[in-house]
């Protein structure tokens, strides 16, 4: 049986979001039930999601466009969030968009209580954090929050240096990740020492490239992001990470990735807050390790799969 899924990203930036929201649609072991978007200018990035939504064949999935700022009001974030790739490749329709807390509500209210919704956060915590806060209630039709964020271990840059324990989406909104970790229900969490090794070869691109429309859009905004990346991180080797695809498919590809239990706090403020793992913290399903040739090819063969 499929997993019941509802996707809350900020799509628009790195070009991981869009593979992840690709490859949830495509994968048929996911039954993707909406889409939210965060951060920014979260209209713009939901006619993204809209438009990639075309290209798969699933203009039905509803979407929402969600929180601009995270929970305190204040922009916190450490990339440029104010850029949407917005490439007209993409076929983006100039359209209003419903609010992320309506379509939340109404994936929720639709689910059968004997088969909840997995929640797949692949951006700042604020759309989720604030709906729970005001609809509890349907907290019982939750079976897990998958997010993407935090460092749980070091890890090193491709020259050698220490990378940075400090994640963007923790950071962006730590207010909202406090509120996640006081729900109810079980959370896993893919942190950035995991999917920082899991990358896309020359060789994938050119595949993805090469898979009809939908793979040549793909390949237009991983381009774009590389540009990006290449000028806004000059010290960063610029590659197409596997962010979060890795947290969308290792909930359906177990064998993709390792996971094991966790106890996790949130410390710091914001733009300098990060998961540390405490005996006192939060209990998590924490994932360690990646088979990053298996999910790369992964992603290739259902990306390949919409021509």
């Amino acid at each position: 049986m499929s997993l019941p899924l509802i996707l809350d990203t900020d799509i628009g930036l790195d070009v991981d979001d869009a593979i992840a929201l690709c490859f949830a649609t495509l994968e048929p072991r996911i039954e993707l039930r909406a889409v939210t978007t965060v951060n920014g200018d979260t209209q713009k990035r939901a006619s993204v999601a809209r438009a990639l939504l075309r290209l798969c064949g699933r203009e039905d999935v509803p979407v929402g466009a969600g929180a601009s700022l995270p929970l305190d009001g204040r922009a916190h974030a450490l990339m440029p969030v104010g850029h949407v790739d917005a490439d007209p490749m993409q076929g983006l329709v100039d359209e209003a968009h419903g609010s992320a807390h309506d379509v939340l509500a109404a994936a929720l209210e639709a689910a059968s209580p004997d088969r909840p919704v997995t929640i797949c956060t692949i951006g700042a915590a604020s759309n989720v954090a604030a709906f729970f806060a005001s609809r509890p209630d349907l907290l019982a039709r939750v079976a897990r929050i998958q997010m993407m964020g935090g460092c749980l271990r070091p890890w090193r840059q491709a020259d050698g240096s220490e990378g940075s324990p400090f994640e963007f989406n923790v950071g962006g909104d730590p207010l909202a990740v406090s509120v996640l970790f006081a729900l109810p229900v079980p959370i896993g969490v893919v942190p950035l020492d995991v999917t920082i090794g899991a990358c896309l070869s020359d060789d994938d691109r050119a595949a993805i490239r090469g898979a009809g429309r939908l793979g040549h859009v793909l390949a237009v905004l991983m381009d774009n992001f590389l540009a990006l990346l290449a000028g806004f991180m000059p010290g960063v080797e610029p590659k197409v990470r596997l962010h979060d695809p890795l947290t969308a498919a290792a909930l359906v590809h177990p064998e993709l990735a390792g996971f094991e239990a966790a106890r996790v706090s949130v410390v710091g403020g914001p733009g300098q807050c990060r998961l540390v793992e405490s005996p006192h913290g939060r209990p998590i399903d924490a994932c360690r390790s990646v088979d990053d040739k298996a999910l790369a090819a992964l992603m290739v063969r259902t990306l390949a799969t919409r021509r």
